[in-house]
């Protein structure tokens, strides 16, 4: 891996080609999103936060996602309401942005903290009284089980809200005003891939100048895979898992996706920044 991400351009084969651009047919529909401000609402986003398994914080992030594609937000700045959606697009963004959402998660987890210390106070409380008033030895034990439970939940609360925020600043970071007004001015290009076997590690496919504004469509693995592809950090073995790896002196990324058990994954070499939002899976 390391080799690809140091090396240059194989000129011996040609890089690979760009998916043809869709006639005015076939245009993803333009969406209105009017609609999603109001529902991204700082108050709405510490909830989400907050309590991101509910029923209300699931919806509102699958919408947010589903609606927010980057080639939905593509369709959106063309034509003759681009100008007027790309600016509740930036609006939309700067909501999202990550200063904002680092503030509020910082926000809501000093709430949840006051309210977690104040409920242990109280029960602190409780079990000094029990303990003058004679209390048995399995309540105490069971109260300390108690405080260990609570703070494995503080974590595991700390972590969902961690991965909310991230949603939501990996949704804002494609609407900066800059690349927004990239949207408009260059649509950019998709590069499909709809097996594994198309490109391996032993005989990587090429992108050549690469730009923010460009797509990796994965949406073909998926349906060979039958399952959702996940974007992670580190493999772990399991198919659908989709790893990015980016070296800052060289410009070159590279993507892998995991196949199917025993067969080679996936490996694209991407001459430019490939981020998840670059991603179509």
């Amino acid at each position: 891996m390391n080799n690809l991400l140091k090396s240059g351009p194989d000129w011996s084969k040609p890089a690979k080609a760009p998916d043809p651009a869709p006639s005015a047919n076939n245009a993803t529909p333009q969406e209105n999103p009017n609609d999603l401000a109001p529902m991204l609402t700082r108050e709405n986003i510490k909830q989400l936060m907050r309590n991101p398994d509910s029923p209300e914080s699931k919806a509102l992030m699958e919408k947010t996602r589903a609606r927010l594609t980057p080639e939905k937000i593509q369709a959106m700045v063309q034509g003759p309401k681009g100008e007027a959606n790309a600016q509740t697009l930036k609006a939309i963004g700067k909501h999202l942005n990550n200063d904002e959402i680092d503030s509020d998660l910082a926000e809501t987890k000093k709430q949840m903290v006051e309210e977690k210390t104040k409920e242990l106070s109280r029960r602190n409380f409780e079990m000094l009284t029990q303990a003058f008033d004679g209390g048995s030895i399995e309540s105490f034990v069971g109260n300390i089980k108690r405080l260990e439970d609570d703070r494995a939940a503080m974590q595991k609360q700390f972590s969902a809200a961690n991965n909310a925020a991230k949603g939501l600043g990996d949704i804002g970071s494609s609407l900066t005003e800059d690349n927004v007004n990239k949207m408009r001015r260059d649509p950019g290009k998709t590069y499909s891939y709809n097996s594994t076997s198309e490109s391996t590690l032993d005989a990587p496919s090429e992108i050549r100048d690469f730009t923010a504004n460009d797509k990796l469509d994965l949406r073909g693995i998926q349906k060979q895979l039958n399952k959702p592809l996940q974007v992670v950090d580190n493999f772990s073995g399991a198919s659908g898992e989709v790893k990015i790896d980016y070296s800052q002196s060289t410009k070159t990324s590279v993507v892998s996706v995991s196949g199917e058990p025993g067969k080679p994954p996936l490996v694209v070499k991407v001459f430019g920044e490939v981020r998840r939002e670059n991603l179509m899976t």
